[in-house]
Parts: structure tokens; C-alpha cells; sequence
């Protein structure tokens, strides 16, 4: 498969990492970008609610994803078992309902599309109403996702890692990029392209040279600029230019804030309450290492330590954070314990397995409970200082 589009020639020329988010201005009130600096929280964003499709199709180990959508062109919800998958490539024409791709029993094994060797894992061209969740994106060309043209495309529960840019949407509206963890991607692990009302929300964004970049489509005569973007409760860290940057004439509908960004920020001032502290992960690949990490030995999950340091991320994410999102992370957990979140909502990517905290939360071990507490504390390894 290769993208026959002038996106490929493009986006070797733009190191940029950008992502879609639907968004509804509302609430909160202020800029906290390029609109007003930092001294006013966010407009807090509404989800996006695509229809669930009522027809469920699995595909089972070595089966055929594209196959699947495509005998389904009225909608779907397909279900990957785990497994390694070919690109999924989606033209105009492919379907006219939703399809949602989603991620079997993890238990199972991962469900992973293989983009090594291809321009994309992903590729959604002209499509509405799109969501991709659970899976594991490996290897791009040109990206991990590349979507364009399209609206209201949902990108949750993922990882990206060891392509060239880890998402772009070019000429997206209404898109989310939800709850995704990023790293080993080489250039840009999000890239936002002349997109429209999109958010992100709740990622984990490590290493590369950008973490997320927002500015316009090359377009064919003239250049799509991008608008209304939030960004929130992301923490992106270990890249080697900048954390955020937003392009010239695309920073006055930008909106940031509960974010932990270590890297920097170019084009836009740092987001409403923004944290440039180190997240404290256990094991994130080396900064600057080409080799990277084994799938075996990264780990995001941040440090809990009772009585010590434990990481930033915790009990800081927007606390009017959309309730439909924050029923997702309910059951996940950005911490090494394993405990779900708190009231207050803790920043970047959820791992599966969350458990309730509970309440007086011990500060030892109770003899003979045998339940976890928050006594276990890890000491993490090649973090940055």
C-alpha cells in the first residue's frame, strides 16, 4: 500500500505531532494558549457522540479487518481478537454508518496492525464517523494513522509506537485523540493539519522530536489553517525540540491547560496550569536512544511512593474534565499500584486494570488482608531528571 497523496511529501517537510479532538466551547471561559496567556482556565470541550453500530463482526486471529468493513457498509462494530493484522485502509465510498474497530479480550493477546514496511497502519480517507480503540499501532512510514478528509474520527485506548509521525490528521473536524500512549515514533507523534473542533485529551507523549504540532494543511492551492483545538491532561516528555508547538495563525483558537510538558512549548505560552515537572515514569526508553525499548521493559505507569516522592501526575488532570471521559479512565490507572484515580482525575494514559481505592486508604499493609495498598513503591529507571 502506498499513500498516492501529496501528504507523504509534506509531512517529511514538517516535523509536527498533532492530533483531532472534537470540541464545543463551554464553560471555564478564557484562553489558556495563544488567546490570554495563562492566567484563565480552558473552555471545557463536550464529547463527541458517535452512534454505536448495532451489528457486532468478529475477526478472529489471521482474519481480514478490511475484508470485515467492507462487507458491512452500512456500519459495524468489529472486534479484533489478538493478533498481528495488515494496514487498515479506508477509502470514500468504503462505508456510509460508523464503524467502530475495537480491541478483543486483552487476555487474548494485543490485536496489532503491523505498519512496518508501509506507508501507514491506519489509513482513513474521507470517512464520518470513525472509532479506533484498544489497538496497538506499530511501524508507519509515513505515520502510524494517517487520517484525512474526514469527521469525527475517534482515536482511544491505543498505543503508537516506531512509526515516522505516531498520528496525523490533515483536514480532520471533529476529531479526539483520546487516552493514547506514544513513543518510539521518530518524528512528530501527533500532527494536526488544517483540522476543525478537535481535542486532546489524556495521552501520554514520549520521546521523538515533537510531541504534538498544530498548524495548517499544504493543501493544494491554499492553506487550510487549523481551529478550535484543546488540549488537555496530556504528559508529554523526553522529546528532543519541543514539546508543543502551534503554527503561526493557528495559535488564536487554541486552548491548553493541566498538561505536564517537560520539553517546551513554541509558537503558544504554556496552558492553564501547566507542569514542566518530571512525570516520574518506571521505565521509558532512554532519552536520545535510537535502540528505544522492548515492549517488555517500557512501562508508563508513574511512581507512588508513600511517604516519598511520588509523580505530578497524580490527582492534577482538569477537574471539569468531560464526564463521559472520565468514565472510561475509571476502570484504568496511570500508577504502578494499580489504584484508579481519585476525585480528581490523574494526567496522561490509562493502562487496563484500575482498582477501587479504598476508602481510609491504608498506609501499610493490613495483616492478613491480603489486598494491595499504596504501600508498594517503585523506584523508576532511566527517568529523566
Amino acid at each position: 500500500m502506498r499513500l498516492d497523496l501529496h501528504r507523504r511529501r509534506e509531512l517529511r517537510a514538517v516535523p509536527c505531532v498533532f492530533v483531532l479532538l472534537t470540541f464545543i466551547g463551554c464553560g471555564g471561559g478564557g484562553g489558556g494558549g495563544g488567546n490570554g496567556g495563562t492566567s484563565n482556565p480552558p473552555p471545557t470541550p463536550v464529547a463527541t457522540s458517535i452512534p454505536r453500530p448495532q451489528k457486532t463482526v468478529v475477526v478472529p486471529a489471521g482474519g481480514n479487518i478490511n475484508d470485515a468493513i467492507a462487507v458491512h457498509p452500512s456500519g459495524a462494530t468489529i472486534i479484533v481478537e489478538g493478533g498481528v493484522y495488515d494496514p487498515i485502509v479506508m477509502t470514500p465510498g468504503t462505508v456510509f454508518g460508523p464503524i467502530f474497530i475495537e480491541a478483543g479480550d486483552e487476555d487474548l493477546g494485543a490485536a496489532t496492525i503491523l505498519g512496518e514496511g508501509e506507508d501507514a497502519a491506519i489509513v482513513l480517507d474521507g470517512q464520518t464517523n470513525v472509532v479506533i480503540d484498544g489497538l496497538q499501532i506499530i511501524g508507519g512510514e509515513v505515520a502510524g494513522i494517517y487520517a484525512v478528509d474526514s469527521d469525527a474520527v475517534e482515536i482511544r485506548n491505543c498505543v503508537v509506537r516506531r512509526a515516522r509521525d505516531g498520528v496525523v490528521f490533515e483536514r480532520v473536524a471533529n476529531g479526539l485523540i483520546f487516552d493514547t500512549l506514544f513513543y518510539e515514533n521518530e518524528v512528530n507523534n501527533i500532527a494536526g493539519l488544517g483540522t476543525s473542533m478537535f481535542r486532546i485529551v489524556n495521552n501520554t507523549i514520549f520521546g521523538g522530536d515533537v510531541g504534538i504540532f498544530i498548524g495548517s494543511s499544504p493543501g493544494d492551492a491554499v492553506a487550510v489553517l487549523a481551529g478550535d483545538t484543546f488540549v488537555s491532561n496530556n504528559s508529554i516528555d523526553g522529546q528532543a525540540s519541543i514539546g508543543i508547538k502551534v503554527e503561526s495563525g493557528s495559535e488564536g483558537d487554541y486552548f491548553a491547560g493541566y498538561n505536564i510538558n517537560r520539553t517546551g512549548y513554541q509558537g503558544v505560552p504554556k496552558g492553564f496550569l501547566d507542569l514542566a515537572s518530571n512525570p516520574l515514569f518506571i521505565f521509558p526508553p532512554p532519552v536520545g536512544s535510537e535502540k528505544g525499548c522492548l515492549t517488555s521493559e517500557c512501562d508508563f505507569h508513574v511512581q507512588v511512593a508513600s511517604g516519598g516522592r511520588s509523580s505530578p501526575a497524580i490527582d492534577r488532570g482538569d477537574p471539569d474534565t468531560d464526564p463521559a471521559l472520565v468514565r472510561v479512565l475509571r476502570d484504568r490507572t496511570i500508577r504502578v499500584d494499580n489504584f484508579s484515580d481519585g476525585e480528581i482525575i490523574d494526567i496522561g494514559y490509562h493502562y487496563s486494570g484500575g482498582m477501587v481505592t479504598p476508602t481510609p486508604f491504608p498506609t501499610t499493609p493490613t495483616p492478613g488482608a491480603g489486598g494491595p495498598t499504596r504501600t508498594p513503591t517503585a523506584t523508576p529507571t532511566n527517568t529523566p531528571n
